[in-house]
């Protein structure tokens, strides 16, 4: 029995001085709890910023990894410009996201099927949500 406690007491992280290590917040658990969490959806992603849909948009120059929130109504801001990132931004009028020149808005159909913007595969009706190198933004591609 002595020695079951010893192997759990030895699993759990318990240092010699008896402090265990999940209660210290050891090294091993010294990743941010926000990498642990998948992105929300809600908004539309702006680098660490969720900009209210309808309200205001996300200027960005490089897919969402950063940017600024700008009200709307719109005002050029001289890169790429997110109205949506995804469906769930957009009224049921217009139900896709879709982007197209450094523009991502709301519309009842985009010209290109390589224009939905996605989370999900499920935002796709089959194909693939693929991610953009280096932002947060995805697209409904055929495969990745």
């Amino acid at each position: 029995m002595r020695a079951l406690v010893a192997i759990l007491l030895c699993a759990c992280g318990t240092s010699p001085g008896g402090a265990s290590d999940l209660a210290t917040g050891g090294a091993d658990l010294a990743m941010p709890a926000a990498d642990l969490l998948p992105r929300s959806t809600i908004g539309i992603a702006c680098g660490a910023n969720a900009c209210g849909a309808m309200a205001a948009y996300c200027c960005t120059g490089d897919n969402g990894a950063t940017g600024d929130c700008t009200p709307v109504p719109k005002q050029t801001c001289g890169k790429s410009e997110f109205f949506c990132d995804g469906p769930e931004d957009c009224p049921p009028a217009d139900p896709i996201c879709c982007v197209s020149s450094g523009i991502a808005q709301c519309a009842s159909s985009c010209s290109a099927p390589d224009e939905v913007m996605c989370h999900t595969a499920t935002d796709c009706g089959g194909g693939a949500c693929c991610g953009a190198p280096g932002g947060v933004y995805a697209l409904c591609l055929s495969h990745c």
